[in-house]
C-alpha cells in the first residue's frame, strides 16, 4: 500500500467489520502522514478494535494521528481496554469519538486510567455510552488532569 502521502481517510459507513478492520489495520501502517482517520459506523466491534489498537499502539505506526472516530461501531468494555493499551503511544492524538458504542464502567475505567498519559488529547466524547453516573463523573474528573479540555459522556 502506498499511502505515505495521505493524510485524512474517511471510510465511515462502510460496514467494514472486524475481519475488514484487521485486513485495514496492516495498510495502515504504511499511512506515516495520516492525521484523521474516520471509521464511524463499520460494525468494527471488539475484535476489529483490537487489531486496530495492536496497528495504533506500535512505536511509529501513525505517528501524526490527531483525529480518531471508531463512534457507532459496537465497541464494548474488552475494546475498549484494547484501544487504551494504544492510546499510550498515540502522543498526538488530540480527538478521540467512541460515541454510541457498547462500552460501561468496566471500559470508561481503563480509558480513565490512560487520560493522564495522554497529554495532547484535548477532546474525548463518549456519549451515549453505557456509563453510569458516578462512571461519568470520574471521567469528568479525571479529564481535569493533563491537558484533556473537554470529555462529553
Amino acid at each position: 500500500v502506498r499511502c505515505k502521502a495521505m493524510v485524512h481517510l474517511d471510510l465511515s459507513d462502510n460496514q467494514i467489520e472486524a475481519e475488514g478492520a484487521e485486513l485495514l489495520s496492516f495498510a495502515l501502517g504504511e499511512c506515516k502522514g495520516l492525521t484523521h482517520l474516520n471509521l464511524a459506523k463499520n460494525q468494527i466491534g471488539t475484535e476489529g478494535v483490537a487489531s486496530l489498537a495492536g496497528m495504533i499502539g506500535k512505536p511509529l505506526s501513525l505517528p501524526v494521528l490527531a483525529h480518531l472516530n471508531l463512534s457507532c461501531n459496537d465497541i464494548d468494555d474488552q475494546g475498549a481496554a484494547s484501544l487504551a493499551g494504544a492510546l499510550r503511544s498515540c502522543k498526538v492524538l488530540s480527538h478521540l469519538d467512541l460515541h454510541a458504542n457498547a462500552i460501561s464502567d468496566p471500559g470508561a475505567r481503563s480509558l480513565e486510567e490512560v487520560l493522564p498519559e495522554c497529554t495532547a488529547l484535548q477532546h474525548i466524547n463518549l456519549d451515549l455510552n453505557q456509563i453510569s453516573l458516578p462512571g461519568r463523573q470520574k471521567l469528568l474528573d479525571r479529564g481535569g488532569v493533563g491537558a484533556l479540555v473537554r470529555v462529553l459522556v
